[in-house]
């Protein structure tokens, strides 16, 4: 498995982390940090190292692309992969042009200006995915801004003229958390993954996690002050997707922001 091999190795690969001398790596392993993963994963390194912070989380990040790239081809590109349908003719036409249609492993973020239907899409999805793969699948929906709407989820479900057993099947189907800061996203995800490595039968048949949003939990890290902690988080954060996806075959989706400057060019 990839997050075992050996840090050094890793780390002369990285532009930032060949840098450090063999005493920080002596202080590394007795901090029992002796994987990628454990680095990217440990806090306050730039105290341990006596490095600032930048240069630790350019490292950190540097290794994160690493191991995204670490994984195989042959994990990534099978002979005949599983793809999901999102129940949208147009938008499966639009994912299977571009090669990247709706499947187990993989990560898609959904972006779009305030107001344009971006949660509303992820309802939709959620009531799609479980309406063809409920008696296999479940779906995992992270609220981030106290946004799902179960009214919502069941006009849905009712306008497809659904008996009240089915609809109770599909919302069965459809887990939702709620995780109003990172640092509470970060630990549904890692909560997730423990039970996952344990075999846990309550999260084993999820396949499909929706995220709304990603803006709203790193709104507080906008400052210059708070910009190296939020980056941490993110991190962080990109990590445990990656390991959830390529590890447990989970598709994710994630609602982001766009913004648009007034002083853009005509």
């Amino acid at each position: 498995m990839e997050f075992k091999k050996d840090l050094q190795s890793f780390l002369s690969q990285t532009k930032s982390g060949k840098q450090l001398s063999e005493y920080h790596m002596k202080l590394l392993s007795k901090q029992k940090v002796t994987t990628p993963h454990e680095f990217v994963d440990a806090a306050n390194l730039h105290k341990l190292l006596a490095l600032g912070l930048d240069h630790v989380e350019l490292i950190k990040r540097e290794l994160l692309s690493l191991l995204v790239k670490s994984v195989t081809l042959k994990k990534l590109y099978q002979k005949n992969p599983l793809s999901y349908s999102t129940g949208i003719e147009e938008v499966d036409k639009l994912l299977d042009s571009i090669g990247q249609p709706l499947r187990p492993g993989r990560v898609w973020e959904l972006y779009g200006e305030t107001g344009v239907g971006k949660t509303e899409l992820l309802h939709t999805l959620a009531v799609n995915f479980v309406g063809k793969y409920r008696d296999r699948h479940q779906v995992l929906f992270i609220d981030t801004k106290r946004d799902f709407d179960s009214e919502r989820v069941q006009e849905i479900l009712l306008n497809r003229e659904l008996d009240k057993e089915a609809i109770k099947s599909y919302t069965n189907a459809i887990n939702v958390v709620e995780s109003i800061s990172v640092q509470s996203l970060i630990e549904t995800l890692e909560t997730m993954l423990e039970k996952l490595s344990a075999s846990d039968d309550t999260v084993s048949r999820i396949k499909l996690v929706l995220i709304d949003s990603l803006a709203a939990s790193f709104i507080l890290f906008r400052s210059s002050h708070e910009r190296n902690q939020g980056r941490s988080y993110l991190t962080k954060l990109a990590m445990l997707l990656r390991t959830l996806a390529c590890q447990y075959d989970i598709a994710f989706v994630l609602v982001n922001l766009s913004l648009f400057s007034n002083d853009e060019c005509e």
